[in-house]
């Protein structure tokens, strides 16, 4: 540990770290049911609602566009989804889940509700909220942070070395 600094409790550093594992964790969970890590996504967003526009299921899946229009591919090939065009407007383009992805869907929920039980099971419910409302208090701030001034964080030693 250099000037007290723990690397290790450094929540930058643990949140992506955790996220990236819990994403491993997820893509094993879902493989039996045909679904990548970003297809379990877009499965689960499409279950929300009859169609989605793909400009949506792209700002609340956290999936990149290229990646995003691959997984829409496979999953159309799976027979799991469609797409449509919106009558008029070619281009505006909604996804929805065909029966058979509902089918998928509804055994995806129960996958994830059992893997949020494991993952949670030690964690008692006042607890929990806790963790909610830290989680939900990380996100207005840095959604905050990136909304009033995108470029505002830079690293203290920017310029080193140049």
């Amino acid at each position: 540990m250099v000037d007290g600094f723990a690397l290790h409790r450094f929540a930058p550093l643990r949140l992506p770290l955790l996220a990236n594992r819990l994403t491993r964790m997820m893509g094993r969970a879902c493989r039996p049911l045909g679904l990548s890590a970003p297809g379990w996504r877009v499965i689960v967003l499409l279950g929300q609602t009859d169609a989605v526009p793909l400009r949506e299921v792209l700002a609340q899946s956290g999936i990149d566009k290229a990646r995003l229009s691959r997984v829409t591919t496979q999953l159309c090939a799976q027979g799991l989804i469609d797409l449509h065009a919106a009558a008029g407007d070619r281009r505006r383009l909604s996804l929805a889940l065909t029966p058979r992805g509902n089918k998928v869907r509804r055994d995806l929920m129960r996958l994830l509700t059992d893997l949020q039980t494991m993952l949670l099971r030690d964690i008692g419910g006042e607890e929990y909220r806790v963790f909610e409302r830290v989680l939900d208090s990380v996100e207005a701030q840095v959604k905050a942070a990136e909304t009033a001034a995108p470029d505002a964080i830079t690293p203290a030693a920017a310029d080193c070395g140049a």
